[in-house]
């Protein structure tokens, strides 16, 4: 009986997603330098540790090992 609730208030939602139309227009988003600097460093480290994630890895384990002993 949950199962059968749950389905039908998520497929409310995603009728109000994607099958209505929106009331009203989504305003720009609009971004200060220092907003911006943030994302392209997020999205350079993002993308660095994605290629290359062995330092954070290390990191971790160290972390670990030190919460274990």
């Amino acid at each position: 009986i949950n199962s059968t609730v749950s389905v039908y208030y998520y497929l409310i939602a995603v009728k109000h997603a994607y099958l209505l139309p929106p009331e009203q227009a989504p305003a720009p988003i609009r971004l200060t330098l220092a907003d911006r600097v943030v994302c392209l460093a997020l999205c350079g480290a993002l993308v660095v540790l994605g290629i290359y994630p062995m330092p954070v890895y290390d990191w971790a384990a160290g972390a670990v090992d030190a919460l274990l002993r």
